[in-house]
């Protein structure tokens, strides 16, 4: 018994020994799917520890906010009754304001926060990362970066003023601190000190401008046990979801975008091992009925093809685990970056470094289950035949059955939306039964449609694509595994691909339609929520309206407000002033939705009113300032602002009901010449009043990079997802070439030229590329179609699918360009083989 398992090994290596090329490549294809595979669940594991960590959520905690809806203080008593509530495990008042901080002449603007040090660096996750913390009413902590803008050190001074004082006021630093964007305050300070000192800065006794509060369940739980915390008339409490600085559902879109490309790498490799062992065991049909003739059995031959797909998974595992890790922590560190943040470092956020050795005999057996099925059933007299025409013959519709079934499977999963499952996992699961179903209907076109692609030379090259149109004929199983890889990536690619480019292209829209002046001038960085922001002065406001060469100067205010008892962010512009209304509708027409907001009606972003179920035409009650009014939606835009958690409204209706009249952006339109003008006078407005000063120009760039940078990483994604199913490529034409051997001798003799020989081999790459391209691009565009119906269900947003021709183009030749560069090995092999060692071959 040892003997034979030891002669099975043998005759395994020696196999791999034997066809070194093709090893090589499917290793390699199962250590990309492997390597994928760990990357992908190393970097959500990674994100999603960091994430809650960063959050302060290590316990899974609950957090809480209590404020005044008109942003006033309030007595510590409230908080103190609030806190004294028995859901309630701690409760935190905080000061805060907005204020300059001046230092060796350079000066900085931002919030300002004062608090219990212990308590409020826990649920912010504040860390100190030099000096220590405060202890007494003059000392502070200073943010990390204004530190290093103002140039301080530790024990230095600091000079803060704030609007409700007119000298500055001195604070020792002493320590150094960063906050991660997703801190559970959700309000990024600059300043931390004492709760007693900040009172000071605003000039009040016993200023509580919001209380956080940390409670054993979430509100929406509490409301359900009826354990709600009582909310004192005029106050809001809203929880505090950590969140990155991309919105929620963004979070969800990366996640869900790197499980659909582990999924990619998963089933191209699996594909690629599937082409790779059927085309093994043909070559090896007539060594394997000679084992069978002499007495071998068909699990002892099934056993070695099983042998020699675990040694290759092996290898392909040890591939995994030497680069898995490094491309799990870049992949972790991207996504990290793109949400706002730093990658943790908790050894819970590290999977095991050797489970590619697991992914890699996993992914190789699976893949070789087809083959082994198909070995299984084949007789000895049916071995040696040299091409596989007669098992497509009898299980095409075998073949393609399957793929209908999970066809229907999908159709059912879609319009069902079963309760047992939510709605990522029926769009995963879906789009995951579509792309596989139309793969597996390969074998109702590949064949005829590569003969076709590959007689298409004919004008050119009469005899090369006959050869090439025959071969691809006889080997029908061989040339639909290659297409079938081929289909299933440019499907899945050309689907994210376009989905992609829709929504960079509408946040390309929204940033040119929103900022749609010269220049922007605020006050101090917005809360990552746009919910807190300091006011610019009145007197800024007179001197802009003085310059001469402004053509429109648009007042922005951001606020917080109830709609239908929702807290939501309130934006209010100018609308009186414009002629046409300057953000993008995607319900209402433009004039309609501008004369509306005139006459006191709101518009809401789709995110907003599909997540809570309003539509246009309909009235809803808005409360601010402690007065409640009802208003009708003129119309819904799309918008990126926050989340998409955005109510507009006209600054002139807002400030005759609510009297709000603050300023926080002015948004500038120079006129025509005189830019450079207005843009030097402004900087020296913003210098002499310590204002931030962006041109918009510069912003649109920076947006138009970020987008630029998504698409180039598309076309990355492309390239990769082609590179690994070329692999197949190589294989397949490979073998064709090999069992061409004797014909290649033959009509060398009757003059073939090594140009000849070439073409042939290369018609037939093209001839399976194109079987497979073309309707993987089809089948690429009807899953950007169900992408796209689902998006909204998914994301509380929709987005303007338009296929891309440029991409759609440029994709296929790439793919064709591809494919004849890895038909470019087998063709030189087929050149370069002698004559004479050619005519010997069976």
């Amino acid at each position: 018994m040892g003997r034979v398992s030891m002669y099975k090994f043998r005759l395994a290596f020696a196999w791999l020994r034997d066809r070194k090329l093709r090893s090589l490549l499917t290793v390699l294809g199962l250590a990309i799917a492997a390597i994928a595979t760990f990357a992908v669940l190393q970097a959500e594991t990674a994100t999603r520890v960091s994430v809650r960590n960063l959050s302060g959520a290590a316990g899974q905690r609950h957090v809480a906010q209590l404020r005044r809806i008109d942003g006033e203080f309030f007595s510590s008593k409230i908080a103190e009754q609030i806190g004294a509530n028995s859901s309630v495990i701690e409760s935190v008042p905080i000061c805060s304001d907005f204020g300059a901080y001046k230092a060796y002449s350079k000066e900085v603007r931002g919030l300002f926060i004062g608090a219990d040090f212990h308590s409020y660096s826990g649920l912010a996750n504040l860390k100190i990362v030099e000096g220590r913390r405060y202890n007494t009413d003059n000392e502070a902590i200073l943010d990390q970066s204004a530190a290093k803008y103002l140039g301080i050190n530790l024990g230095d001074v600091i000079f803060v003023r704030t609007s409700h004082l007119l000298l500055w006021r001195r604070r020792k630093i002493v320590g150094f601190f960063s906050v991660p964007p997703t801190n559970s305050t959700g309000e990024p300070p600059t300043l931390v000190t004492t709760l007693p000192s900040a009172e000071l800065l605003v000039r009040r006794t016993d200023a509580i401008s919001s209380v956080l509060l940390e409670s054993k369940q979430s509100l929406d739980e509490l409301q359900q046990s009826g354990k709600t915390p009582e909310v004192p008339e005029g106050f809001s409490l809203t929880q505090i979801r950590a969140r990155m600085m991309l919105d929620e559902p963004t979070e969800r879109l990366i996640f869900l975008s790197v499980r659909i490309a582990s999924f990619l790498a998963i089933s191209t490799a699996i594909f690629v091992g599937v082409n790779t062992f059927t085309m093994a065991i043909a070559e090896r049909n007539s060594e394997l009925a000679t084992i069978r003739l002499i007495g071998g059995t068909r699990p002892q031959l099934v056993s070695l093809i099983a042998i020699e797909s675990i040694l290759m998974g092996l290898f392909a595992g040890v591939l995994g685990c030497l680069i898995g890790p490094y491309a799990g922590h870049a992949l972790a560190h991207g996504i990290l970056n793109l949400l706002g943040s730093e990658p943790g470092t908790s050894p819970d956020a590290s999977l095991p470094v050797w489970l590619p050795i697991l992914f890699g005999p996993v992914l190789s057996l699976t893949s070789a289950g087809f083959p082994m099925l198909s070995l299984w059933q084949t007789s000895p007299l049916h071995a040696g035949s040299g091409n596989d025409q007669f098992v497509v013959g009898n299980r095409r519709i075998l073949l393609v059955l399957p793929g209908f079934i999970l066809l229907a499977l999908a159709i059912i999963l879609s319009w069902s939306q079963p309760s047992f499952m939510s709605k990522t996992q029926v769009v995963i699961s879906s789009l995951a039964l579509t792309a596989i179903g139309g793969t597996a209907l390969t074998p109702l076109w590949v064949v005829a449609l590569s003969s076709v692609a590959a007689r298409l030379f004919k004008p050119v090259a009469n005899v090369e694509s006959m050869v090439a149109s025959r071969q691809l004929r006889l080997n029908q199983m061989r040339s639909i595994l290659t297409a079938a890889v081929l289909m299933l990536v440019c499907a899945t690619t050309f689907a994210i691909g376009n989905t992609t480019i829709a929504i960079t292209r509408d946040i390309e829209n929204w940033a040119q339609a929103t900022f749609s002046g010269d220049f922007l001038l605020r006050a101090s960085k917005p809360t990552l929520n746009i919910g807190a922001s300091d006011a610019v002065d009145s007197k800024t406001g007179r001197e802009l309206e003085a310059l001469g060469g402004i053509e429109r100067l648009d007042r922005v205010h951001f606020g917080r407000a109830l709609i239908n008892d929702r807290d939501v962010i309130l934006m209010t512009r100018d609308f009186d002033a414009m002629k046409e209304f300057p953000l993008l509708v995607e319900e209402g027409q433009p004039d309609s939705v501008n004369k509306g907001l005139r006459d006191g009606q709101v518009v809401l972003s789709t995110v907003l009113a599909n997540e809570m179920g309003i539509k246009v035409g309909q009235t809803v009650s808005i409360g601010m300032e402690g007065n409640n009014i009802e208003a009708t939606v003129a119309g819904l835009i799309s918008d990126f602002t926050a989340g998409g958690n955005v109510m507009l409204m006209n600054r002139s209706i807002v400030k005759s009901t609510f009297g709000l009249n603050d300023v926080h952006v002015f948004i500038i339109s120079a006129k025509s010449g005189k830019v450079e003008e207005v843009r030097n006078e402004i900087e020296k407005i913003a210098a002499e009043h310590s204002l931030i000063f962006q041109d918009l120009t510069e912003f649109r760039e920076s947006v138009d990079a970020l987008t630029s940078s998504v698409t180039s990483g598309l076309w990355a994604l492309l390239f990769c997802a082609v590179l690994v199913a070329s692999f197949g490529v190589v294989n397949t034409v490979a073998m064709n070439a090999m069992q061409q051997t004797r014909e290649f001798g033959l009509l060398k003799i009757t003059g073939m030229l090594p140009k000849s020989v070439f073409l042939t081999v290369s018609f037939q790459a093209i001839g399976i590329g194109v079987a497979g391209i073309l309707p993987g691009v089809v089948l690429g565009v009807v899953l950007a179609l169900m992408i796209s119906a689902q998006f909204q269900a998914l994301f509380s947003r929709s987005i303007n699918l338009l296929i891309d021709p440029v991409f759609v183009l440029v994709g296929f030749a790439a793919g064709l360009l591809a494919i004849t560069i890895a038909s470019l090995l087998p063709a030189i092999r087929a050149i370069r083989l002698p004559v004479l060692e050619a005519l010997r071959e069976e």
